[in-house]
C-alpha cells in the first residue's frame, strides 16, 4: 500500500507538495499527494507548511498526525463503503442545492471559515457565498441538514432564525489556541431524536 511505503520525511514533502502543485499530475498521485500534505501540514492546511517546519525544529515533527497503521485501517473501514461514496468536483452550493430534501438524505456541511478562511483555504467563501449557502440552506430548513462555522456575528445573523450551539475546538495551526465555533441546524433536526443540545 502507498501510505506504508511512502517515507514521512521533508524531502518527500517537498516531492507531494511539486506533485500536488503540477497541472499534470495522474489522478491518484494528485489524491495520494494532497491526502500527504493534509496529514503532514500544519493542521491539515494544504498551502501550510510541514508540521515542525522545513527545518523540523518544532515539537511536533512530521509524522505527527500521520499514523499509518491507523490510516491504513480507517481507509479500510471507509473502503467497505465504498459503493454508497460519490466524489464530485462541484461548487459545495449547487451541490447542497441537489440533494437538499431528498429521501434519507442527511447533510453535514463545513464551510470555509468566515474570518480566516482567506488564510486556509485555497478555495475560500467570499461575504457574498457565505449569504448564498445561508439563503439556500433557510430556504430548506424543513430538509435534514446541520452546519459548523467559526462563531462570529455576521454567520449568527445570517443564520438567527435557526437553532444553535456553541463549542470549542483547540487548534494547532501557528500556535495552540481554542477556536469558537458553532453549530446549526436545521428545524427538521431541531425536531428530531438525533439532536443533543
Amino acid at each position: 500500500m502507498k501510505i506504508s511505503s511512502t517515507p514521512l520525511t521533508v524531502k518527500e514533502w517537498k516531492n507531494q507538495k511539486a506533485i500536488y502543485e503540477s497541472t499534470g499530475s495522474p489522478e491518484f498521485d494528485l489524491g495520494f499527494a494532497t491526502f500527504y500534505l493534509n496529514r503532514t501540514n500544519r493542521s491539515g492546511v494544504l498551502n501550510g507548511g510541514p508540521i515542525g517546519g522545513l527545518d523540523q525544529k518544532g515539537k511536533w515533527k512530521i509524522n505527527a498526525r500521520f499514523n499509518k497503521k491507523s490510516l491504513i485501517d480507517r481507509i479500510k473501514a471507509l473502503s467497505s463503503f465504498a459503493n454508497r461514496i460519490s466524489i464530485f468536483n462541484k461548487d459545495g452550493i449547487e451541490l447542497v442545492k441537489t440533494y437538499l430534501g431528498k429521501k434519507n438524505t442527511f447533510i453535514y456541511l463545513d464551510p470555509p471559515y468566515y474570518e480566516k478562511g482567506a488564510s486556509l483555504y485555497l478555495n475560500h467563501y467570499k461575504e457574498y457565498d457565505h449569504k448564498k449557502l445561508a439563503d439556500c440552506l433557510n430556504a430548506n430548513r424543513d430538509a435534514f441538514w446541520l452546519l459548523t462555522y467559526d462563531n462570529t456575528k455576521p454567520i449568527k445573523e445570517l443564520y438567527k432564525k435557526r437553532n444553535m450551539m456553541k463549542f470549542t475546538l483547540n487548534y494547532n495551526v501557528h500556535t495552540a489556541r481554542i477556536g469558537k465555533e458553532i453549530l446549526i441546524v436545521s428545524d427538521l433536526v431541531k425536531h428530531s431524536k438525533i439532536y443533543v443540545k
